[in-house]
């Protein structure tokens, strides 16, 4: 493969036959000069729409707080005015809504932040599937759909929550 070839419009970088604007056939490096709560260059994803598009968004790496830059580093993905949706952190943990996840998974919002999960039969709208949510001081688990609720443990049923909200332990029904 040529090393770069333009083609009708087209740039290529490793690929004689560049297919896009951009096409590039091996791997990209954006270096940093490094600092405490640094940021990269982004890579930016625009749309010109004027009316209420999807707006901008970026893709970059920030530096951790001063004194923990490396643990602390993360991968950004932003969205419309630099709003930080969700962030990898270099020892793995995710976040959305926040920059710095305590855990595996964390998802932070100012008001009741939800875990929602759906599937093909539940529908995909807000009032549809299973919810985990919280809300100032209490947990909510919600079933929207008129199912039951299962509890397991060691591979077996031990508790059920019909849709009419009656309450078995031990029994299926």
């Amino acid at each position: 493969h040529g090393d770069l070839d333009i083609s009708g419009g087209n740039l290529g970088i490793g690929t004689d036959n560049p297919e896009y604007k951009l096409d590039l056939n091996g791997d990209l490096r954006i270096p940093q000069s490094y600092a405490a709560n640094g940021e990269s260059s982004r890579i930016w994803f625009t749309n010109n729409y004027e009316g209420n598009g999807f707006g901008n968004t970026s893709i970059n790496y920030v530096g951790g707080e001063s004194g923990n830059e490396q643990n602390g580093s993360r991968l950004r993905i932003s969205t419309a005015g630099k709003t930080e949706a969700l962030s990898i952190r270099r020892d793995g943990n995710v976040g959305i809504g926040t920059h710095s996840p305590s855990r595996n998974f964390s998802i932070y919002a100012a008001s009741y932040p939800t875990l929602q999960i759906a599937n093909s039969e539940t529908g995909t709208g807000a009032n549809n599937g299973f919810e985990i949510q919280q809300g100032g001081n209490s947990t909510n688990i919600i079933n929207r759909e008129a199912g039951n609720m299962d509890f397991y443990t060691s591979n077996a049923m031990r508790m059920r929550i019909n849709s009419g909200g009656n309450v078995g332990i031990g029994t299926t029904n």
